[in-house]
C-alpha cells in the first residue's frame, strides 16, 4: 500500500481534511469565506445556527436517517465512526469511505460469508462486501 502525494501513512485522514477544510471542524475559527460564490449568500449562510443531530444519531451507518443533513452533520458521523473504526457510512446505495491508513479486520472470509449469505433485498451495513453483493445480486 502506498501513500499518496508522499503523505505520512500514520497522519489520520481526518487531521488532512481539518487542516483543508477548517471552517467545517472548527466552525469559530471560520472568517466565513471560501473564495467561491456570492459574499452575502455566505454572510446569510454565516449567521444561519449550526443546530446538531440529536447524540443518539451520532455515528449512524446510514446517513439518510439523519434529522439534518448538510455538510457539517455528514463530517460530524463521518468522524464519529472513524473514531471507532468503522471507515464505511451509506447514503441510500453510496458508500462512504474514508481511508484508516492502517490494517483493519474487516476483510476476511468470516466477513464475505456474512454478505453473501444475506437476504436478497436485505441492506446490510456499509461496507464495500455488501455494495459488491448487491451488485452481484441485481446482475442475475
Amino acid at each position: 500500500l502506498g501513500t499518496a502525494a508522499g503523505r505520512n501513512p500514520t497522519e489520520s485522514p481526518l487531521l488532512l481534511l481539518s487542516a483543508a477544510f477548517p471552517h467545517l471542524f472548527f466552525p469559530s475559527q471560520s472568517n466565513g469565506h471560501s473564495g467561491a460564490g456570492n459574499m452575502a449568500e455566505e454572510n446569510q449562510e454565516a449567521k444561519k445556527p449550526f443546530v446538531p443531530n440529536p447524540k443518539e444519531l451520532d455515528g449512524v451507518p446510514d446517513l439518510s436517517s439523519l434529522i439534518y443533513l448538510e455538510e457539517p452533520h455528514v463530517v460530524h458521523n463521518v468522524k464519529c465512526r472513524y473514531s471507532k473504526d468503522l471507515i464505511y457510512t451509506g447514503i441510500s446505495s453510496v458508500l462512504v469511505a474514508v481511508n484508516p491508513y492502517k490494517q483493519l479486520g474487516c476483510y476476511n472470509n468470516d466477513r464475505i460469508e456474512h454478505y453473501a449469505n444475506k437476504a436478497k433485498y436485505e441492506k446490510g451495513l456499509p461496507h464495500v462486501y455488501n455494495v459488491a453483493e448487491q451488485a452481484y445480486r441485481q446482475l442475475l
